[in-house]
Order: C-alpha cells, then sequence, then structure tokens
C-alpha cells in the first residue's frame, strides 16, 4: 500500500473511533497509538512512511501516517535525542523534513479527530516532541516503573480510586516525584496516566476505560515481556480486582468544621488518596495478641502540596502511642509501615509529630489521620 491507501484507512478508523468516544465517554480523547493496526500492518506502513523522503517531500494529504509514524517513535524513546533517532531512522529527513510540520499536523490531528492536546510544563518546554511522546501514551521505559508504582500502591485500592482516572493518575504521579524528569512530566497529565493504570488494572475484565483494547492489550503486552514487571502487575491486578469483587472502601463520616475552609478541597482529595490509618491484631511467640499501627504512605501529599516535600524527607516522625525511636527520614515516603502500639493514644490525638510541624500538615493530619471512636 502507498501513502495515500495508508491515509485513507487511518481517516477512516479516526473518525470513528472519535465519533464513538463523542457518543460513549463524554469526548474523551484519541491517541495516535491508537491507530488500530497489527504488528504486520504496522511494519509496512512505517516503511512506507520512512522511504517516502527519497522521491518527495511532506504533504498534508498524507499526514496521517506520519503523525502514526512520529509516535511509534515515541513509543519506542528512551529518553535519548528523539530527533537524532528520527532522523537515524528517516532516509533524507535532515534535508526534506521539518518539525514544525509534524507539530503543525498533530494539532490538525487533534481538532480533526478529537485528539489530545499535551498541556502542563513539560509540554510547554518540549513544544514539538510533548505531542509524540504523549500519544504514545505509555513508552516502553516507563512502563516497568509505572508497574512498579502500581505495585507500591495496591494497598491504597479503592472502589472511588478505582473508579477515577484523575485520582488514580495523581497518586501514580506522587509516587514519580524522585524519578527522571521524564517521569515528572506524569504529573502535568494526571488523566491520561491514569487512564492507562485503570486499563492495565481491569485487563481481562470489563471496564468502561475510554482507550481502544488493541492499543491496551498491545502496551499490557510489551509490559508482560519483563518478568518484574509482570509480576508487579499481576499482583496490583489481584488487589484490584479484589477490591471490585467485595467493595473494601471504607466510609468515612465528614467533619468539615475542623478544616478551614481553603483546606476542604485538599482534605477532600486527601480521602481519596486512602490516608487514613488502619489498626491491626497480631499473636506473636508468646501467644500474646499485640496492637500494630498501619501508616499509610505519605506520598501523595506531595502532588498536593509540595512544599511538605521538605518535612516528608528531611524529618523524623513520632508515632503517638508507639515506643522506641522515632520512624527515620523518608520512611514515611517510601511504603506503608507497621507500628506496635504500646498505649493507646488519647482521644483526637494526631498520630504523626514531625520535628517542625508546619500548620498545613498538622491540619490536614488532624483531620485524616488519626483513630476513630469506636
Amino acid at each position: 500500500m502507498d501513502l495515500a491507501s495508508w491515509q485513507a484507512r487511518l481517516q477512516s478508523h479516526f473518525s470513528r473511533l472519535r465519533e464513538e468516544r463523542s457518543i460513549e465517554h463524554d469526548d474523551a480523547p484519541v491517541f495516535a497509538l491508537e491507530h488500530g493496526l497489527d504488528r504486520d500492518e504496522r511494519s509496512r506502513m512505517l516503511a512506507a512512511v520512512a522511504s517516502s523522503l527519497r522521491d518527495g517531500g511532506l504533504s498534508n494529504d498524507v499526514d496521517l501516517p506520519w503523525i502514526v509514524y512520529a509516535t511509534e517513535l515515541g513509543y519506542a524513546y528512551a529518553g535519548s535525542e528523539y530527533w537524532q533517532t528520527f532522523a537515524t531512522r528517516t532516509p533524507n529527513w535532515k534535508a526534506r523534513g521539518d518539525r514544525q510540520w509534524i507539530r503543525q499536523r498533530f494539532r490538525v490531528f487533534a481538532q480533526g479527530y478529537g485528539g489530545f492536546v499535551p498541556e502542563g510544563p513539560w509540554a510547554q518546554h518540549f513544544s514539538i516532541i510533548c505531542w509524540p511522546i504523549t500519544h504514545a501514551i505509555l513508552p516502553l521505559d516507563l512502563q516497568i516503573r509505572v508497574a512498579q508504582i502500581l505495585y507500591g500502591l495496591r494497598h491504597n485500592f479503592t472502589e472511588e480510586l478505582l473508579s477515577s482516572a484523575r485520582d488514580l493518575g495523581q497518586m501514580i504521579a506522587s509516587r514519580g516525584w524522585e524519578d527522571s524528569s521524564r517521569l515528572r512530566l506524569l504529573a502535568g497529565e494526571p488523566e491520561l496516566i491514569g487512564r492507562v493504570a485503570l486499563g492495565l488494572l481491569h485487563h481481562g475484565h470489563r471496564s468502561n476505560v475510554p482507550l481502544l483494547e488493541s492499543t491496551l492489550k498491545r502496551i499490557a503486552l510489551d509490559l508482560g515481556e519483563r518478568r518484574q514487571a509482570r509480576e508487579w502487575l499481576h499482583d496490583a491486578r489481584t488487589v484490584a480486582q479484589r477490591v471490585r469483587l467485595r467493595g473494601l472502601a471504607q466510609g468515612r463520616p465528614s467533619q468539615p468544621s475542623e478544616v478551614p475552609q481553603d483546606l476542604l478541597p485538599a482534605r477532600d482529595e486527601l480521602i481519596k488518596l486512602g490516608l487514613e490509618p488502619s489498626l491491626a491484631l497480631r499473636l506473636d511467640g508468646q501467644q500474646r495478641w499485640n496492637v500494630w499501627l498501619e501508616l499509610p504512605n505519605m506520598s501523595p501529599l506531595l502532588a498536593r502540596f509540595p512544599g511538605l516535600r521538605h518535612v516528608l524527607k528531611n524529618e523524623r516522625c513520632k508515632v503517638a502511642g508507639a515506643s522506641g525511636s522515632p520512624l527515620a527520614r523518608e520512611r514515611l515516603l517510601r511504603a506503608r509501615q507497621h507500628t506496635q502500639l504500646t498505649s493507646w493514644p488519647r482521644p483526637g490525638e494526631v498520630l504523626l509529630q514531625f520535628d517542625t510541624n508546619p500548620q498545613t500538615l498538622q491540619t490536614l493530619l488532624s483531620a485524616e489521620c488519626m483513630l476513630r471512636p469506636g
């Protein structure tokens, strides 16, 4: 097939996909990676695009194959020089190619087919490659890290969280704050990464995630080729399925009077993130029951309150009712912590006390990090 034939096929596919999104998913955006081509078709079309500059230049009449071509290179992108790789794989690109044309055609794609429009600081700084990278949805080099984050988040899953792409995306982004700048770009697109994560967690089950099933399957298969990532994702899916089946989300009494009005929206977000501690009884080696407190991973706070990073990263934390040394620095950013209680905290006592106790943190903890009566 020549480029004109590929153009006609892609035009029909993306038009149909946009119509479905407008009816079934409230105009959820379309991504260029959702082109619907199988591996053999991708190979043949990409080869046709790569060789097209040998006999001519770029043409607006056959822009969709180029958009898919740029996106596929974005999917394989590993954080090195995108345009250098582009030129290496595309003969005559340096002589006849045009980066600005690529960006312009993505913009036309966004207008004509309801395509995703990248936003945020990362997109503003990398105003051209942000298009193929975000339209690649979840590039190969980020997949294993996202699987690891989902694995670490599995005990925070609730029915409410697993029904909101934005909330899940914000939680994932908050866990990537120490990673590369490319992973931190997720913080600017929480809806996107949350949608992909929900698709991966619901893989094999009926879901309402507005992404092409064949595209989600491709990402899941690519991710599954790495053993560790496959195991992480399997465990995260198991917990997600258990939450869906059993309805483990726990309701919390609303106490808006305890929180200043300017912090109420943030408090509502914290409730969704599941930052309330829980209790457990454990039998020790001498057949005695001990009370253990499970403290949440506090890193989701950083997405909403980046100013608290210094406290959570550099200060120790005392736990009310626990004896012994305070929790070491950064412990509450790494994983859920289990601490044995030797005395019962006083009613209304905030469970976590940091060295400096900034007022914002204390106010939020007093509403969401304490033991409920009963």
